[in-house]
């Protein structure tokens, strides 16, 4: 989730607003060393479909609810019940959790074949890593989203490389923890709550995504099963440098398998201002933070964002993802959008170069440096 540097890329157009897997950055934002090593996985990365294909068909949400991939904040009672939300008596949205990780999780698999199938428009490579925009209109209100797509030869040889295992591992396992620890100006990643007991054990399908594509139900994971689901909110605390504050983005975040290649994770803005258990979003982190870092102020963002990884047809492993965000305050949305493409392309070195050392750790010296 890198925050994007005041910096405008001068070989990519101007694109949307800021990334997390990542928000927005400000000027003199922590920067990761180029990695040369990247060029060679990620040069060969496909080009887009032509644009008269229709993508991939994926049943919309019912038409009685409204969009939830989008950078609007969900109110808390948009979303299943939680004490930790303040929402245990009422029940939030009435839903249960797999119905409504369903529906998220539906959304966000039609919102990637809109990247792979043409819906955005390529705006040019930033180190190796295809970028591409969209300008998405909910009533009276546009977001900028911007995309990245990278193919990875599959392999542990080298930082350059990884298999599918280890993306999964890395960014469906503990996806808001590990971006944390990849991602230089992330310096805290504080968990609100979970839906772990809710999920655990419960199949999590769309009937109505499955017929749609003239599926049987439990035919295969792509039809609109999803296993290993997890639903979680954090709050993800960056850090600018000053003058400006650090920025806090609480987002809501929804993981599954598609199939036993393919998983597909949505991050979805929610206002957690009045709910007792958020730290940053309800000020309390300026008593009960535990560093002083943790309590200085902080500006709430909103942060969007949907990835997807599979294993491509030619083997090797092609990553996914769009993003919308807005890191709000004195930051101008215009240095924002500019800064985007940079942003983002950055995270796919960190990830691979963290992914390389947490071999080390497990396997010791036989990978290498």
């Amino acid at each position: 989730m890198a925050m994007p540097t005041a910096e405008p890329t001068a070989d990519v157009a101007p694109a949307s607003e800021p990334l997390p897997s990542h928000p927005p950055a400000a000027p003199g934002a922590s920067t990761a060393p180029a990695s040369a090593a990247l060029t060679s996985p990620l040069a060969t990365a496909p080009a887009a479909p032509p644009a008269e294909q229709p993508p991939a068909l994926v049943s919309a949400p019912p038409s009685d609810h409204p969009p939830l991939v989008r950078l609007a904040a969900l109110s808390v009672d948009k979303v299943p019940g939680h004490a930790a939300l303040g929402t245990a008596e009422s029940g939030g949205s009435g839903e249960e959790a797999r119905v409504f990780a369903a529906r998220v999780l539906v959304e966000g698999v039609k919102f990637a074949e809109g990247v792979q199938g043409g819906e955005f428009k390529a705006r040019g490579w930033k180190s190796g890593v295809e970028i591409l925009v969209r300008k998405i209109v909910h009533g009276r209100i546009a977001e900028d989203w911007v995309a990245r797509r990278s193919l990875h030869v599959q392999g542990r040889e080298n930082e350059r490389a990884a298999d599918f295992a280890e993306f999964e591992v890395g960014l469906l396992r503990d996806h808001s923890l590990h971006e944390a620890e990849y991602t230089p100006n992330v310096f805290d990643a504080g968990r609100v709550c979970d839906w772990d007991v809710e999920l655990q054990g419960k199949a999590v399908t769309s009937l109505d995504s499955a017929l749609n594509r003239g599926g049987q139900i439990g035919e295969n994971a792509a039809l609109g099963g999803f296993d290993d689901v997890t639903m979680r909110v954090y709050e993800m605390a960056h850090h600018i440098p000053f003058p400006l504050h650090n920025r806090v983005f609480a987002t809501l975040i929804i993981a599954g398998k598609l199939s036993p290649a393919a998983f597909i994770v949505v991050q979805i803005p929610i206002d957690l201002s009045h709910s007792p258990a958020a730290r940053y979003s309800s000020g309390k982190h300026r008593t009960d933070g535990e560093s002083p870092r943790q309590k200085k102020r902080v500006v709430i963002g909103q942060y969007a964002s949907v990835e997807k990884v599979e294993v491509a047809e030619d083997k090797r492993v092609r990553w996914i993802m769009a993003t919308a965000s807005d890191a709000k305050g004195w930051l101008p949305k215009w240095v924002q959008k500019r800064a985007v493409p940079g942003a983002i392309a950055k995270d796919v070195p960190w990830f691979l170069t963290w992914n390389h050392k947490q071999r080390k750790v497990q396997y010791g010296h036989e990978y290498g440096s």
